[in-house]
């Protein structure tokens, strides 16, 4: 059984965040919830084994004062079975210090929020160079994609045209959401042309580079 409010035993090392690195503050406070949701579970699970002494003892009535527990056991002198009275005191210092537990981990999660909202901004401007390389090589890729798809296009086109029968090669347009066109097309509102715009509105990716068949809208 734990002693009086006794400290909880430390607790492995967590995993270091980005915003745990990036902020000292929003480190201390996620170790602090760490440390405090452990003391609580333990806490609680002390109650537990207490209220279940006191139900036992009070002869299944938990709020039985230990005078009248005391009453019992005298009541049976040397036929009573050894019993321990569960420690009261502590129950209410559990008690107590389960309020200050739950009020400072409700307290610490909203400060947790706003530092998170701090250091994500931090974090982002750090790395917006890194976001910016990688959205361009997307839409790089993608407009390759495309031009591979439209070369498939015309090859079809072109057998189509002389009416050869060629579905025996198997026709292998290129679909990426089964509500659009096939990739490939020109003019077509498909996910690459999408997604193309979406980088250039957001200033991703510039205009100028995207060809004209996937500026539809």
């Amino acid at each position: 059984m734990l002693k009086l409010l006794s400290k909880p035993a430390t607790t492995a090392p967590m995993p270091t965040s980005m915003l745990a690195e990036t902020s000292p503050t929003y480190a201390a406070l996620e170790a602090k919830i760490a440390a405090l949701v452990v003391e609580e579970t333990a806490l609680r699970a002390e109650d537990r084994e207490l209220a279940v002494q006191i139900f036992k003892l009070g002869g299944g009535h938990p709020l039985k004062s230990r005078e009248h527990q005391s009453n019992v056991v005298a009541e049976l002198g040397a036929l009573a079975p050894p019993v321990t009275s569960p420690d009261m005191t502590r129950r209410r210092a559990i008690h107590q210090r389960l309020e200050v537990i739950e009020e400072s981990i409700h307290l610490a999660r909203a400060a947790l929020s706003d530092e998170r909202i701090r250091a994500s901004a931090v974090i982002c401007e750090r790395v917006a160079g890194d976001h910016a390389a990688l959205v361009t090589g997307i839409c790089q890729a993608l407009i390759e994609l495309h031009r591979a798809a439209a070369k498939y296009v015309k090859f079809a086109d072109n057998l189509n045209a002389d009416r050869i029968a060629w579905s025996g090669l198997g026709a292998s347009f290129l679909v990426l959401d089964p509500k659009d066109h096939p990739v490939g097309f020109p003019n077509q509102n498909n996910p690459i042309s999408r997604y193309l715009r979406e980088a250039v509105r957001l200033g991703h990716f510039p205009l100028a580079d995207v060809p004209e068949e996937l500026r539809y809208a």
